[in-house]
């Protein structure tokens, strides 16, 4: 019966969510994380992508295609409480040609690219 009620609060609180953010003319897509796909339109301004359950919570990536940005949400299972847990711009992140990368880099691929 917790876990029905809990249900019910996350969802309650996402529709809320998502109910205030079409006000502000803003669409909004939930995909399951299962999807590599990330947008399916490019009209899309909100993506909304919920994480798997780990230690009694649920996770939600929200990403802002138009201000290029991401939040991270925790939401507690028990409670329904939504915890905001990082906002972050990506636009800086989208211009690197690399990082964490592997080899061969992008560099190096040009260079051999350019010597044929």
């Amino acid at each position: 019966m917790r876990a029905l009620q809990a249900g019910f609060l996350v969802g309650a609180s996402i529709a809320c969510l998502a109910a205030v953010l079409s006000i502000s003319s803003a669409t909004v897509q939930a995909q399951r994380p299962a999807s590599n796909q990330v947008g399916t339109a490019e009209t899309e301004a909100l993506v909304a992508i919920p994480g798997p359950d780990s230690d009694g919570h649920q996770s939600l990536l929200v990403l802002d295609r138009g201000l290029q940005t991401m939040a991270s949400y925790q939401i507690d299972k028990q409670s329904g409480q939504i915890t905001l847990r990082c906002v972050r711009s990506i636009r800086g992140d989208l211009q690197m040609d690399d990082f964490n990368g592997t080899e061969p880099s992008p560099e190096k691929i040009q260079a051999l690219l350019q010597a044929r």
